[in-house]
């Protein structure tokens, strides 16, 4: 299990946040003030999974953010977006997801992949991807492994 972490940038008046491991109950989001950032983007390519306590911390921590700022997700992996179809507020009302992973399978090499999805604007409710896609490892045909109406429902509210 992969600890996690948090690495902070802070460049002209944007706020990043590098997020990555599991998010659960030892995740200390105290060190993080966001109280006088007006853009914040958090990169959550590298959590790898959270818990039921992990998602109290995270909508915590969500309340924490001014309702003046805009907050950007970018390289959203499917752990944070199946937890964004269940839990309301998971991600804040002003909030925009800019990109995140849709998950591949290849039969042929039982190889799963994640392809980056980025969305150009707000109004962007159907993200633009292909039922298939060249597998990473052995270039046959990987298929989409989800049930779209399911998993972009996200897109409905952010």
């Amino acid at each position: 299990m992969s600890k996690f972490k948090i690495q902070e940038k802070i460049k002209d008046d944007q706020h990043i946040l590098y997020l990555s491991g599991k998010i659960d109950e030892d995740s200390d989001f105290s060190i993080i003030n966001l109280k006088q950032q007006k853009t914040i983007i958090f990169n959550l390519e590298g959590i790898i999974g959270i818990n039921s306590c992990g998602i109290r911390e995270w909508i915590n921590l969500m309340k924490t953010i001014p309702a003046d700022s805009m907050v950007y997700f970018v390289k959203c992996d499917r752990a944070i977006i199946d937890q964004a179809n269940m839990i309301e507020g998971f991600f804040p009302a002003n909030s925009f997801v800019k990109s995140f992973f849709i998950p591949y399978y290849c039969e042929n090499c039982d190889e799963q992949s994640n392809i980056l999805c980025e969305r150009k604007n707000e109004s962007d409710k159907t993200p633009t991807y292909t039922q298939t896609s060249a597998c990473k490892n052995c270039k046959n045909e990987a298929e989409i492994d989800i049930i779209e109406t399911k998993y972009f429902k996200f897109l409905r509210k952010n």
